[in-house]
């Protein structure tokens, strides 16, 4: 089998990950990382592919001299016919990244949502019943995971252009929670802001505001949050579990909120177990 280098593209960062060598998505859910690199994302297509080439060239000569490796990237938009579309700040469509990268870096290359193989890696795989997975960073995303395996019911789904109710008026859920409004509201990023801040409570009302809505659409048994709110997740865990409860309905009083176990690598360990399950490398899959 040979190694597998994932790829979180986000709106702000990329970040390739290679994690230690693994057989099964059992072992790569907590698979150390071996080895990364993060640098502040292209926004032009052809710029960021051969960024992405130069440094797994320079960086990860192992995997650059592995014939079998593969490349899996996770990012933001719509996937199709191996394309990105509407990939956040971007403004990439239809863009060919697998052909594109493929040519670059002689390695099989794949693709995937980052909120969709995001689950993959919230998520053990032994997880049962239905986990709904609420990655937020410049966006929010979200993907559904039933008995581990992912649902296709969110293809599409933007769940952060959704209105939600704030005073007066309705407004977009993403624009109230965030990373980059909170930096524009408190002009601290999230790890910078003490646990006792007054503005967490807010924050666990706003984040609640749009858990109210999608509850009842898809019924989960546990929702997890990921990006990088997720690491302040102790400071308003507790106020948000209980603005769900206190309003939602007696069936879904029971949801389990809680933070992604490992936010910073979600997203490429997802993209891991996401190439292990499509590229027939685990033994069981």
């Amino acid at each position: 089998m040979g190694q597998i280098l994932t790829i979180d593209t986000g709106g702000t960062k990329t970040r390739i990950v290679q994690f230690s060598e693994i057989f099964n998505t059992e072992s790569a859910f907590d698979a150390p990382v071996l080895h990364e690199i993060e640098f502040s994302t292209p926004y032009d297509g052809d710029e960021y592919v051969a960024q992405v080439a130069d440094v797994i060239r320079s960086d990860f000569p192992d995997f650059d001299c592995d014939e079998n490796g593969v490349v899996a990237i996770a990012i933001r938009g719509q996937i199709a016919n191996d394309c990105v579309s509407d990939a956040a700040k971007f403004g990439w469509d239809k863009f060919p990244v697998v052909e594109k990268l493929t040519d670059l870096v002689k390695k099989p290359v794949l693709v995937a949502n980052d909120a969709k193989v995001g689950a993959l890696g919230a998520f053990s795989t032994d997880f049962r019943g239905r986990g709904l997975y609420l990655p937020i960073g410049t966006g929010v995303g979200i993907s559904l995971i039933i008995d581990g395996e992912l649902s296709h019911e969110m293809s599409g789904t933007e769940v952060g252009s959704m209105r939600v109710l704030r005073g007066d008026e309705y407004i977009r859920w993403e624009t109230t929670v965030s990373g980059d409004m909170i930096y524009e509201k408190t002009g601290f990023h999230g790890d910078e802001l003490p646990p006792d801040h007054p503005f967490w409570h807010e924050y666990a009302e706003s984040l609640g505001a749009g858990i109210l809505t999608i509850l009842p659409i898809f019924y989960p048994d546990e929702v997890i949050i990921g990006g990088g709110v997720a690491n302040q997740f102790p400071y308003y865990g507790e106020m948000l579990q209980k603005f769900v409860q206190e309003n939602t309905s007696p069936r879904l009083k029971n949801t389990r909120i809680s933070a992604a176990h490992d936010p910073r690598y979600t997203v490429n360990r997802g993209a891991l177990i996401y190439a292990l399950k499509n590229r027939n490398f685990d033994h069981e899959n």
